[in-house]
Formats: C-alpha cells, structure tokens, sequence
C-alpha cells in the first residue's frame, strides 16, 4: 500500500511594489513634498532641516535626508506627512529667522552695526568696571598688609626696647638667672655699679650675662628693613 506525502508549498517572494510616482496620489502633493524640495522635520522633540528624497508607502510618507547637525551625522529619515513643513526664511527684527509656513523655529542673530557698536560700548564698559574692582581689591589687600606689618613692627620694637636707656637694644644681651634683657653695655654698668638686675633686684654676677643672638637677629633685620624703606 503506498503513501503520498503531501508538502507545503513554499511561499514566494513577493517584490515590493514600486514608488507611485508623485501624480498618482488621489489627492495630490503638496509642492513642499517634491523631490529636491528644502524641508523642515518635527522628529523626537525638534525641527531639523533636510531634502525630499522620495514618498513611500503609498504615499502616506516621505524620506527625507536630514542635514547634518552637531549630535546627528546626515542620514535618511521617514517621517509622516503632517511632520513636514516647507522651509521658509522670514526676516524679523534684524534676525534671520529658519522656519515653517505655520510656525518659526530657531533665530540665528545677524547683528547690525549698531547692535555690535553697542555690545562693544557694553563690554568695553563692563572691562573698565572689572578693572576698577580689581584696583580696589589689590589697593585694600596692600594696605591690610601693611598695616598688620607695621603692627607687627611695633610689637618686636616694644619687646627689643631696653628698660635702662629706653633705646632700641644694641647687642641684646640676657641675664641668665632671671631671664631679664637689656643692652649689653647697659646691663654690664648696672652690674658693675649694682650687682643686681635692674628690674627684679635678683643678684647677677658678669658671667651671667649671656647674649641674646636671637633677638639680636630680629632687631638688626628690622632695622635693615627700615632703611630699605
């Protein structure tokens, strides 16, 4: 006893029809949608510039090539009718204005003369004010220094003033037991005459005098620093 098998007949490839040419749609074509033509495109949020290519889809689409912008390379786009408007330039207010029969888009500023004349006025205006900021922030700075410098000077001068001669200290020297500072001449007299630190009294022999170089250092610096004025 035999058997057919009967197979499946194997779907063939049915080509895409071709592209209606432009007059075959019923209600015919807006000028805007003709190959060539320079279009606006509302795609994903913003308006992109680009040319008709050609309809697809029966003509319920375009493909339109859209121009290269800073976040996207030139590429093909197939957008519904009513997301393509003719591109138009309108003139407003000094501004070359890109948009569409309906509606404007993106302004790119042609300035006049008198509107570069009066950004300059402004900057140039806006440079002399910073520069004067600037002066005055540098002329306080200096003068605060300079006043915690002299502060500072008279502070060192009070500490070097010798108690005997009242005068500035000359080879500041100290009396180790007490602690007490004085100019070396001033305090060798006192010792020779008095055996004794002038200011506490307490018995000093000559070989406690010791120098005080560190002092010494501070005063000769700010007395440099002072001719140097």
């Amino acid at each position: 006893m035999s058997s057919t098998i009967v197979g499946k007949k194997r779907k063939q490839p049915v080509a895409a029809p071709p592209p209606l040419p432009l007059a075959a749609h019923p209600a015919g074509l807006p000028d805007h949608l003709q190959p060539g033509c320079r279009v606006s495109v509302w795609w994903d949020g913003d308006s992109f510039t680009g040319t008709v290519l050609r309809m697809v889809h029966k003509c319920t689409r375009v493909k339109v090539l859209l121009a290269r912008t800073a976040e996207w390379k030139e590429h093909e786009h197939e957008a519904e009718l009513k997301d393509v408007k003719p591109l138009v330039v309108l003139e407003e207010g000094g501004h070359a204005v890109m948009g569409t029969a309906e509606g404007k888009s993106r302004k790119q500023p042609v300035a006049s003369p008198e509107a570069e004349e009066a950004l300059s006025e402004q900057v140039g205006g806006e440079n002399e004010a910073l520069k004067q900021c600037k002066q005055e922030y540098v002329e306080e700075e200096h003068a605060a220094l300079q006043l915690g410098l002299q502060q500072t000077i008279s502070a060192v001068h009070a500490v070097a003033q010798c108690v005997i001669c009242f005068g500035t200290m000359k080879e500041a020297s100290t009396v180790s037991g007490c602690g007490h500072t004085f100019c070396r001449g001033c305090i060798v007299e006192a010792v020779r005459a008095n055996n004794c630190c002038p200011v506490c009294k307490q018995p000093v022999w000559n070989y406690e005098v010791r120098p005080a170089r560190r002092l010494s250092g501070v005063i000769g610096a700010l007395e440099g620093f002072g001719k140097d004025k």
